[in-house]
């Protein structure tokens, strides 16, 4: 039975697939630079935009992890390894973040998107924003609860 972080991390990569796949859809649809930068401000409030950089940070462990119990002697080595290549992708990112914003911003006009903006900078939207991910988090514990008792 794969760990909690283990499908979280598999949860996040299938998204960032997904986005990936999804970006020459998103392409094909016409954009507004107005709602590009409207959606990049979304996702910049929101730390949607961290998302990429959490499910970078649990696979280098996780590769750290597993390449270090087979040889400990390269732990040094690896690490550095495994920082660079980390920042490399952190410095390569506006492609991802970029294709982030699109997806966003095909499913909202600008006028939407400057009402959800507007909300995220209230101190109510910056409320939600702040708990996102605990009550994300929080769901999630629910459903499988929910689902371990369907079974």
């Amino acid at each position: 039975m794969l760990s909690r972080s283990n499908r979280l991390v598999q949860a996040l990569l299938v998204a960032i697939a997904l986005f990936g796949m999804a970006a020459g859809a998103v392409r094909a649809q016409e954009i507004s630079p107005e709602q590009l930068e409207l959606a990049q401000q979304y996702l910049d409030i929101t730390q949607r935009n961290d998302a990429y950089k959490v499910a970078l940070l649990q696979v280098g462990r996780q590769t750290m992890r597993t390449i270090v119990e087979q040889n400990p002697d390269v732990a040094e080595k690896i690490a550095a390894v495994i920082e660079k290549t980390l920042l490399e992708y952190d410095e390569n990112s506006k492609d991802l973040l970029l294709q982030f914003a699109r997806v966003v911003a095909q499913r909202f006009t600008a006028d939407e998107l400057r009402e959800i903006v507007a909300f995220y900078k209230t101190d109510t939207g910056k409320k939600l924003s702040d708990n996102n991910f605990a009550i994300t988090r929080d769901l999630a514990a629910v459903l499988q609860i929910y689902q371990t008792n369907l079974q």
